[in-house]
């Protein structure tokens, strides 16, 4: 199993999880009125409509979870036979942008080289600037990650190395 390597980087990767608290309010319209939900304030019929909502909203959810693990994981043939290439790149922990213009986000790897830069432009005219395309079309290395997506759980390293650019 092919894993992914942050180059020159000891460890190569930022395990901080993001912390947050979660927080329901009901809003009542015009006023704004605002009520942390559960609140006994509340009738109970809203109540239940109110948990309803979350509770189906929650299957929603984790049908879309189970269809997205469910899938059967497939090791990319350019991971298996990866060669970096030792050109003294460092890739910092954050602070990343495309080294081609001044995008700081949709950033792409190249796990080759170390080179970053931003991914396609969408249709909208959003996204990046095709860096990451033009410079595999140029230099032929077919294999980059989505930063981001980089972990240190090998199993989640291995589907985020499925990411080609081609």
């Amino acid at each position: 199993m092919a894993y992914v390597h942050v180059i020159g980087v000891d460890g190569g990767f930022d395990n901080n999880d993001a912390e947050y608290e979660e927080t329901l309010n009901i809003v009542i319209l015009p006023d704004y009125v605002s009520l942390t939900f559960p609140s006994v304030e509340l009738p109970e019929k809203v109540r239940l409509a109110v948990d309803a909502i979350l509770l189906d909203a929650g299957a929603e959810r984790k049908e879309q979870v189970a269809a997205w693990t469910a899938d059967k994981k497939l090791v990319s043939t350019y991971a298996m036979n990866l060669q970096q290439i030792d050109n003294g790149v460092v890739i910092p922990p954050s602070g990343w942008k495309c080294s081609q213009c001044d995008k700081t986000d949709n950033l792409w790897l190249n796990l080759t080289d170390g080179v970053i830069l931003c991914g396609r432009k969408n249709w909208d005219g959003s996204g990046g600037n095709n860096h990451a395309v033009e410079h595999y079309k140029k230099t032929g290395y077919p294999l980059a990650v989505k930063l981001g997506t980089i972990t240190a759980d090998l199993e989640a390293a291995g589907d985020a190395l499925e990411h080609i650019l081609c």
